[in-house]
């Protein structure tokens, strides 16, 4: 049982390294080759999210989601975020019509295929929007935010819960979350902010908002976590997917991501 846990981890280990290799190089890289990648990424979530919907029981407009999470990104390129309310407003239409129209389809899918649609493709724009920031320096900045915060909360999370961990933060929805280690996920949080921003500028870059955006950021991190928890746990799922192994689905390692990167965004607008 040991040595299972042991190879586990050890598995876990060596993606999660190679996948944040990966993601290194694609911010040095920058461009087009980060773009491609995140419409790719984007995709594959989508059919993860269909999936988990589809085992869950739940009867969605599986093709047409799949669909926009294809055009979504050409849509956001070309008109910004006029085009994006244009399509989901375009899109809940089309989904009503078709539940009606179709007999394999019933009223009762036109509400997990629109949530089918908004997570995760309406939470991707925001890094769309991201990557579409005219400074690569501060493109590549917001995104190492959004995954550094994440990936920094949730290891202060887990050492600070697994060693000072007792009382349990909401057991019905994710039994080993504790209330320490959430509080000591905002803390990575801050670390994390902190951190990023001087090894991408300097210490007199990192402001007291900024700080204070870090611990905002972890807890909307741990919403995300939580948010996914439930999603599969209403489906009945442990993974969203395996093409992670030890880790799971795309979703399972940008669940709190996809939380973080609409108020990055914002912060950029209002604070940066």
């Amino acid at each position: 049982m040991i040595s299972v846990r042991r190879n586990g981890l050890l598995k876990r280990i060596v993606v999660g390294v190679i996948a944040l290799a990966a993601l290194v190089a694609l911010l040095l890289l920058n461009g087009w080759y980060i773009k491609t990648a995140a419409v790719l990424v984007g995709i594959l979530a989508q059919y993860e999210m269909i999936s988990a919907l589809q085992k869950g029981g739940y009867k969605v407009t599986g093709i047409l989601l799949l669909i926009y999470a294809f055009i979504i990104p050409v849509i956001f390129y070309f008109y910004r975020y006029s085009g994006i309310m244009a399509v989901f407003t375009g899109g809940m239409i089309l989904i009503c019509v078709i539940a009606i129209l179709f007999k394999e389809y019933t009223t009762e899918a036109i509400v997990p295929s629109i949530f089918g649609m908004c997570y995760p493709q309406l939470l991707f724009v925001s890094l769309y929007a991201i990557l579409m920031v005219e400074d690569p320096l501060m493109s590549s900045f917001l995104v190492s935010v959004s995954f550094g915060v994440s990936i920094c909360t949730d290891s202060f999370a887990y050492f600070v819960g697994k060693f000072l961990g007792r009382k349990k933060l909401c057991p019905e929805i994710s039994p080993n979350k504790t209330i320490a280690g959430a509080i000591g996920g905002v803390f990575g949080g801050v670390f994390g902010m902190f951190l990023i921003s001087v090894i991408f500028y300097s210490f007199s870059f990192v402001k007291w908002e900024l700080l204070l955006a870090g611990a905002v950021l972890s807890v909307f991190s741990q919403f995300g976590d939580l948010t996914a928890s439930i999603i599969k746990r209403r489906c009945g799922i442990k993974d969203f997917g395996k093409v992670l192994p030890g880790h799971g689905g795309i979703l399972d390692r940008i669940d709190s991501v996809l939380f973080i990167m609409p108020l990055v965004y914002g912060c950029y607008l209002t604070i940066i």
